[in-house]
């Protein structure tokens, strides 16, 4: 009685402005916001575009108390069945409300028995990915202990033994050219053994279920089936967050007990790297910063420099080695002090050094931010001086891992906000990720962020990347006779009326359409749709056809003279067609083609697949008695082709852009 009657008079916090939602999604409620509870999809998981589940008051019940529980999906898919399993464990451990679904896996005849139905935990309830391609988890309720598991079963061993099958046949050796016999024995050998052996001795999962996700990543980016590929993505994702447990070991290492410090240490590599692999699933639409791989690399070299401390000497050896080599980034500071002044301009407002945006932007009166950006730009210049000089796959694979290693902390928070100037730099880097998309950890991940970030910048600071966007555009190959046989003549694109009346091909006008379809928006009857006046610019960066700034303000009177705010697609292309006819004859064509001649040495013009090489550039530097670096010189081909690398040289293109920002021509 005493004590209810105390409860009765305790004073109440202030009451909200809002009533509280107790029956909204479970998404809203694991992210504490008032749920609008509009059915089958509420406000907020409509705009997110993500999965909107509702749970019958029963199962609300049900998994508060830990039991089984189903939900209710209102979307196109299958009714599915939800299992809960809860643990104690830390407090910081956060809640993960599980759900099943049935297995959309064709699963072997005779597997299962009528009464035995293949369930999987679906990724989409709170706890889980914030969108549907999106790899980042969203920390839930740090006050529940809840915890998940796999259902013991036919199902689960047939999955597991495929896995790891897969490891042991495709993914112990990823690279073409093979590491060091030390560091491959260690991926074949010795750390799946040590997996095994430690989940079957000391009830220890972390490295096993690890290497269970990254497997089922890898079939992922592998599979062409469509429903298989979502079996996949689930499985890695239940997989990665029952890798949790791992924290039990790191507070027991960091209590310096180093009993399994070497098993510690394995499981953090592997977690970074299944880090970088799920850089390539995240939304690129509305832009999500890669900032698990950021965290996760940080705590990784943490812990990495904790176990070598503290483990016997035979594992410190073998963390040692895979520390050292090849190549050896035990040196990190020299990585991020070192020149980054091709990259300096990255730095500077884009509106100019005299206006009054660069006068209000005070971000790098700060000399803590100053340097913070400084260290960044350092390494990235360390891994394109790497890869200039022919680096193989495995050590650049390792030198971007090693990025989130050893950049300050501070630039992933920059990221996490979204600053203009950390946007660009990010870039940059994973810009580099781009000549490598036949590893399947990386994939098209590079090409992904740099088009999401071009995408999510401010539209002054999205010229920064204008380079890099537009050496996505496949090179136009050269123009041959047409074939004079039947059996030798391609089908022809048939010009549309549009395509006539501006006098381009229908090639040429696909480009436009793909162009304006990046961008582009609904609109009632408009067919193609419309684009924001804001990303004009862009889609014709896209196309190839950077606008100056009075062709940018005068195109934009013509496109928007009611100032709507959007542009339709008649208007655009005719302007495209404008830019491409200009960019074909005239002065300013011949004066480039010179100017590309003269640096070259070629004949009367630039050729369609001719480039301007390393060579070229010592020759000019020769000729004009300069004692030029060859550092600087491969630095200059690397910032006019958008990091692409110093053997793939410089196009016309590039070429043109460059000299139109130095002011050679207008």
């Amino acid at each position: 009685m005493n004590d209810s009657s105390t409860q009765e008079h305790k004073p109440r916090g202030p009451r909200l402005y809002h009533k509280k939602s107790r029956t909204g999604c479970t998404r809203c409620k694991q992210r504490r916001v008032k749920c609008d509870e509009i059915r089958p999809s509420c406000g907020s998981c409509s705009r997110h575009a993500v999965e909107c589940v509702y749970l019958t008051t029963s199962q609300a019940s049900s998994v508060a108390t830990g039991r089984s529980t189903s939900a209710t999906r209102h979307d196109s898919r299958p009714i599915s069945h939800a299992t809960a399993s809860t643990a104690s464990s830390s407090k910081l451990a956060s809640t993960y409300d599980v759900a099943s679904r049935p297995s959309p896996v064709n699963s072997p005849p005779g597997l299962f028995g009528n009464d035995i139905k293949p369930v999987v935990y679906s990724p989409n309830g709170p706890g889980f990915y914030s969108s549907p391609s999106s790899s980042y988890v969203t920390p839930a309720d740090d006050s529940s202990d809840t915890d998940i598991s796999l259902p013991e079963g036919p199902w689960r061993r047939f999955w597991e033994l495929r896995l790891l099958y897969n490891y042991y046949t495709n993914m112990s050796q990823p690279f073409s050219i093979p590491q060091s016999q030390e560091i491959a024995h260690m991926w074949q050998h010795e750390i799946p053994e040590l997996a095994t052996r430690m989940a079957v001795q000391q009830n220890r999962s972390a490295l096993l279920y690890v290497i269970f996700a990254n497997s089922a990543l890898y079939l992922w980016t592998k599979s062409t089936d469509k429903q298989e590929r979502i079996e996949l993505m689930k499985l890695q994702q239940v997989y990665h967050i029952m890798c949790r447990e791992q924290r039990r070991d790191i507070d027991e290492l960091l209590l310096g007990m180093s009993k399994h410090a070497l098993f510690v240490c394995f499981t953090s590599i592997r977690m970074v790297a299944h880090s970088i692999g799920l850089v390539q699933t995240m939304a690129v639409d509305p832009w999500e910063p890669p900032v698990q791989w950021l965290h996760m690399g940080r705590g990784s070299g943490d812990i990495l420099n904790t176990a070598e401390g503290l483990a016997d000497p035979e594992d410190a050896q073998r963390i040692a080695a895979f520390e050292k080599g090849p190549p050896d980034l035990s040196n990190y500071k020299e990585l991020i002090t070192c020149d980054h002044s091709s990259l300096d301009w990255l730095l500077e407002h884009p509106a100019g050094p005299g206006s009054n945006a660069a006068q209000e932007d005070h971000e790098l009166d700060d000399e803590n931010v100053r340097c913070v950006y400084g260290n960044a730009m350092s390494y990235i210049c360390s891994v394109h001086r790497a890869l200039a000089d022919g680096e193989r796959d495995f050590a650049a694979i390792r030198r971007f891992g090693r990025f989130a290693v050893y950049v300050p902390p501070e630039f992933t928070k920059f990221i996490e906000e979204k600053r203009p100037r950390a946007m660009v730099i990010l870039a940059h880097f994973m810009a580099l990720w781009i000549g490598f998309e036949h590893i399947w950890m990386i994939g098209k991940a590079g090409e992904l962020q740099v088009r999401g970030i071009y995408k999510a910048l401010p539209i002054e600071w999205s010229s920064k990347l204008d380079g890099l966007v537009a050496s996505f555009k496949p090179p136009e190959p050269p123009k041959r006779k047409a074939a004079t046989t039947a059996a030798a003549a391609a089908p022809k694109e048939k010009q549309s009326k549009l395509a006539k009346e501006h006098n381009i091909s229908a090639r040429e006008e696909r480009e436009i359409k793909e162009a304006f379809a990046l961008f582009a928006e609904p609109a009632e009857g408009e067919k193609e749709g419309v684009i924001p006046i804001k990303d004009v610019r862009r889609a014709m960066v896209a196309l190839g056809l950077p606008p100056s700034k009075p062709e940018l303000a005068e195109f934009l009177e013509i496109l928007d003279p009611e100032d709507e705010g959007y542009a339709s697609y008649e208007p655009f292309v005719a302007l495209c067609a404008l830019k491409l006819h200009a960019r074909e004859s005239g002065p300013a064509a011949e004066e480039v083609d010179e100017a590309f001649r003269l640096f070259t040495g070629g004949g009367n013009g630039a050729g369609a697949d001719e480039v301007l090489t390393l060579s070229h550039l010592r020759r000019v530097a020769m000729t004009l008695k300069q004692d030029v670096d060859d550092q600087l010189l491969k630095d200059m081909i690397l910032e006019a082709n958008g990091g692409a690398g110093v053997g793939k040289g410089v196009g016309r293109a590039e070429f043109e852009e460059v000299m139109r920002r130095a002011g050679a021509w207008k």
